[in-house]
């Protein structure tokens, strides 16, 4: 685990991101039934998240795992009676953002599985890994615009009919644009699932301190994605 985890990536732990500044932002929620995102993309979670994808820092894995299912813990005090991942009736499935299978031998783990899996046992949830597959390898999204992700990404998903009817919260480590997660959950949506909810670790382009103040300035996305092994979505 690093050692200077946690608390110093902006929001603490059980904490979720609440106060959104932009509408791409406000866009980027609007699909999933819940969006449990704890930290801020900055350093030193950055760091942290390049650490696992390509170091294999599998004690980060640990880390995130913990953090997310803090926060899904901390959101679902807030609307008692609700599950975690804010759909009423049965507990939901953890569906990881799968790799397309050339990254999975070039990386040799899925890092959004190794997160699940430490947020599902946290929570007692079922993780179903294989229950969706990256049929297209679309290569580092990291340098396209929002418009060149979505294209990209288009298509890039199957997803099992074993989500028919089960409330599906996808996982990941960070989201940017919302291309693979918005691309995932449509599949999930369009093979039958009740409802899609997002868990990562880190996103961009957010504040998480409360009502954005009148003539508070335009957030900025943070400019070390694209070379700190972040997220391309």
């Amino acid at each position: 685990m690093p050692a200077d985890a946690p608390g110093h990536a902006g929001v603490g732990p059980g904490e979720t991101i609440t106060a959104v500044r932009c509408e791409r932002c406000r866009t980027l929620v609007a699909p999933f039934a819940q969006l449990v995102a704890p930290w801020r993309f900055a350093a030193p979670v950055d760091r942290w998240v390049r650490d696992l994808k390509h170091r294999r820092a599998m004690p980060n894995a640990r880390l995130f795992g913990t953090v997310i299912a803090r926060a899904v813990v901390a959101s679902a005090s807030q609307a008692p009676g609700r599950a975690p991942g804010s759909a009423p009736g049965a507990a939901p499935v953890l569906l990881p953002v799968p790799l397309h299978a050339r990254r999975l031998r070039e990386r040799g783990f899925n890092h959004a599985e190794a997160i699940a899996g430490w947020a599902a046992r946290e929570l007692g949830l079922a993780v179903h890994a294989r229950s969706a597959v990256r049929v297209l390898d679309t290569g580092s999204l990291a340098e396209r615009s929002r418009a060149e992700r979505q294209l990209a990404i288009r298509g890039a998903f199957r997803v099992h009919d074993a989500v028919a009817d089960r409330h599906v919260v996808l996982v990941d480590d960070v989201l940017t644009s919302g291309a693979t997660a918005g691309e995932l959950a449509r599949e999930c949506h369009d093979t039958g699932a009740a409802s899609v909810s997002l868990w990562v670790v880190a996103r961009t382009c957010v504040t998480p301190s409360g009502p954005l103040e009148p003539g508070a300035p335009a957030p900025r996305l943070d400019s070390s994605r694209a070379s700190t092994g972040g997220n391309a979505d």
